[in-house]
This record gives structure tokens, C-alpha cells and sequence, in this order.
């Protein structure tokens, strides 16, 4: 492909420029070559909403435990889609089912109003409205600001075809929901030894927590517990 974008027209300006300037050439960027070029914390989130709502055609995809992003045309496949806000209505049903409280952590509101809850949890769209998720209350969800920031990272290097099996969409389908927070050496080291054995960087966490309950010691990959 060429590598000029201002040989060609397109409907985007500011960030989403910038994302498109480095990816123009058709050529796959790793995710931290892309953050650091954009210098702005929501990096992942504008390049997903260029290809899901702007329509242009972005690949994301793991190779040895990197995420790359790649443009493979210069034309958006669709026209522009307006992000829309939960109605009233909307937010008082999501309010009702699952009370003024994180529906990840639980935390909850100072009070049970509209008025307390905004001041404390952020309405969300339990499959982002960036990947095709409708505004309406049964994909709306109530989540504290720290789960929210979780979900949109964990969105944001995501490569799954849909959001059914993931726990920030749908945290009611299991009680043995903890947040955990990595440094960079552990994400690290847990997205090498998930490439490794083919498995999500969740799985391997949950087994590296299982081992760490048995008395002996056990080695795994570059991982050792007592």
C-alpha cells in the first residue's frame, strides 16, 4: 500500500490521524511501538473505534506473545456510527438489576440515586460499543472508574471473536471474580509463558495461583513457587 496519507482523503483528524499515519503503509506495528507514537493513555481504544466505527480495516493479531496492529486497506468499509448514550430509562433498569454497586468488584455508591451513582460508577456497555455493542440496558452494566480502566485494557489487546466467555462483560456468570494488577516484568512474563503453551494470560495466572497452594516445590516455564 502507499505510505502517504495525505495522498488520500479520509475522515478522521487528531489522534486518529496520528494512528493512521503509522499504520498507512500496511506494514503490521506491535502495540508498543503504536502506544508510544500516539502518547496518549486511550492509544487502544481510538484504534479500535477507527475500525469499528470509522470502518477502517484493522487487523489485530499475537505472534510470540507481541500484539501487532495492521491496516490492510486504505478505504473505510462502512459509514461513520454515532456513539449513543444510555437513556434514562435505560439506566434505571441497569440500576434495579444490579444495585448502585461495581458489578466486578462490588464496590458500592454512597447512596442509591441517580445523582449518588454517577458520582461513583460509569454507566458500560458490557460488549464496547467500538466492537458492535448495542445501547441498551441489557448490555449495560454499572462499574467503578479502577474495573472500568481494567475492562478497556483488557479490550484493548483482546483478539477473541466475541465477548460471551469474557468476565469483564458478564462478571455475574462467576462468583470467584479477583482483580489482580500486574507489574510490566510479570504481564510480561505471563504473556511469554501464555504464547508458550497456547493458552490465555489469564489461564496461566490461575494455574500458577493453584500451584502455589500445593507444599512442594514446582517449576513452571520461568516461574517457580514454593
Amino acid at each position: 500500500m502507499a505510505s502517504d496519507l495525505s495522498d488520500h482523503p479520509t475522515n478522521v483528524g487528531g489522534v486518529y490521524a496520528k494512528i493512521l499515519k503509522l499504520l498507512w503503509s500496511g506494514e503490521p506495528v506491535p502495540s508498543d511501538e503504536l502506544r508510544d507514537h500516539v502518547g496518549q493513555p486511550e492509544w487502544a481504544r481510538r484504534t479500535r473505534e477507527l475500525r469499528n466505527e470509522f470502518g477502517y480495516p484493522i487487523n489485530v493479531f499475537i505472534d510470540r506473545g507481541t500484539t501487532y496492529y495492521q491496516l490492510t486497506g486504505h478505504m473505510p468499509l462502512f459509514a461513520t456510527r454515532r456513539r449513543p448514550y444510555f437513556s434514562k430509562a435505560d439506566k434505571s433498569v441497569i440500576l434495579r438489576r444490579g444495585g448502585p454497586k461495581c458489578a466486578i468488584c462490588k464496590l458500592r455508591a454512597n447512596g442509591s440515586s441517580m445523582e449518588d451513582v454517577e458520582q461513583t460508577l460509569m454507566w458500560d456497555h458490557r460488549i464496547p460499543f467500538d466492537k458492535l455493542g448495542d445501547t441498551v440496558a441489557s448490555n449495560g452494566q454499572l462499574l467503578c472508574r479502577n474495573c472500568n480502566n481494567l475492562k478497556k485494557q483488557a479490550c484493548g489487546t483482546c483478539v477473541q471473536e466475541g465477548c460471551d466467555g469474557c468476565l469483564f462483560a458478564y462478571p455475574e456468570k462467576s462468583a470467584n471474580i479477583v482483580v489482580i494488577e500486574l507489574d510490566d516484568d510479570a504481564l510480561a512474563r505471563a504473556k511469554s509463558e501464555a504464547a508458550q503453551q497456547g493458552i490465555t494470560v489469564q489461564e496461566v495466572i490461575s494455574k500458577l495461583i493453584k500451584r502455589h497452594t500445593l507444599p512442594v516445590k514446582v517449576e513452571t516455564g520461568s516461574w517457580t513457587f514454593r
